[in-house]
């Protein structure tokens, strides 16, 4: 991975001089190891980012390769994991693993690892400790790790395997970043970064229970709701008291930003019934579908940067891409993004299959 796109990946996950910097400096000195990796953090708080800035700086010249564990058949996994040879044979070892030789295994959410593929991983991690690992194992779970070991959901001696921990801050204790990653967001979307210091002190303020992800469908959607021009406080302050009512989940569109309904406004008298073209389930239905095409656009397909653009976990939204192209017209063009999805898969270093 070339410097910027390690700088790319790093303003999701950080600002210079903030609390994150002490997180990136162990991050780098441990990356051209082999050591196991647990990043520990709330969601949203930038844990693949950091692996893959492990994986970048580590020298591998292999690939990234995520593995969502809580998608893995318990029965199965251990297979999915290693191949039929189990993962005890080091240069034998096919599946996810074999996909990321001389790579990164990035094992996301380990403590939903079905309990036979923890029991093969603690087993192939200690037994290559002895020399230069052809697979580099990272690993993300949640800040309070503790409970997940107390209650049997991740195994001791996996836990004790992965030789380092690390702890993310969640965006609430950084106040001062979440403007700076703001304005670079912003910036990225094509928009001037000086924004009105009232505006940006109502996002400073925030609690963000989202963290960076939050964070960056915020600012997708405020540059959707603003137009071309600058957002003031007023718009800032009704963005995040619908970010705050509904969860994280997407803005209405204001009248004035959707013609059929400014002409229907303009029309009519504020009284009258609405057409039943306008109801409100089928107005939300086309907002949420043209927010969804939106997203895929400008994410060149990619479901998973889709879905962190506009606050939706990846599962939902190709859930909501094959009820669409379900009810979809015989012989009707498929929707955009609307092809099998794959859960599991290897990906490269700068992007990665949706």
């Amino acid at each position: 991975m070339s410097a910027s796109a390690i700088d790319e990946v790093s303003c999701f996950t950080y600002a210079e001089g903030s609390a994150m910097r002490r997180v990136l400096e162990i991050a780098d000195r441990i990356a051209p190891s082999d050591a196991g990796v647990l990043l520990l953090g709330e969601p949203g708080t930038g844990r693949e980012a950091l692996a893959r800035r492990i994986h970048a700086l580590s020298g591998r010249g292999g690939r990234f390769v995520v593995v969502p564990c809580g998608s893995l058949d318990s029965t199965r996994a251990p297979g999915e994991l290693f191949g039929t040879g189990g993962g005890h044979d080091e240069e034998g070892a096919g599946g996810l693993h074999g996909a990321a030789r001389d790579g990164t295994l990035f094992l996301e959410d380990l403590a939903q690892l079905p309990a036979p593929a923890q029991a093969v991983l603690a087993v192939h991690l200690r037994r290559g400790s002895g020399g230069r690992r052809p697979v580099r194992v990272v690993a993300s779970g949640p800040l309070h790790v503790g409970a997940d070991l107390r209650e049997g959901r991740l195994r001791r001696d996996l836990y004790d395997s992965l030789a380092c921990s690390i702890e993310l801050p969640p965006l609430r204790s950084r106040p001062d970043d979440v403007v700076a990653i703001f304005q670079r967001l912003w910036a990225g979307r094509g928009r001037a970064p000086d924004v009105a210091q009232d505006a940006l002190q109502l996002i400073r303020d925030h609690d963000w229970p989202g963290n960076v992800r939050e964070l960056t469908s915020f600012a997708t959607r405020l540059a959707l709701m603003t137009g071309a021009g600058e957002p003031c406080r007023a718009e800032v302050a009704a963005q995040l008291t619908r970010e705050g009512e509904a969860g994280g989940g997407l803005a209405v569109l204001p009248v004035e930003a959707d013609p059929v309904l400014r002409a229907a406004a303009v029309a009519g008298q504020a009284r009258r019934e609405l057409p039943p073209g306008l109801a409100l389930p089928a107005m939300m239905e086309r907002l949420e579908y043209a927010v969804i095409d939106w997203a895929l656009e400008v994410s060149a397909g990619n479901r998973k940067v889709a879905g962190d653009l506009i606050g939706l976990q990846r599962t939902t939204l190709v859930e909501k891409l094959r009820r669409r192209q379900k009810a979809a017209p015989a012989g009707g063009s498929a929707p955009k993004g609307a092809g099998s999805p794959r859960s599991l898969r290897p990906t490269g270093t700068a992007s990665r299959a949706g």
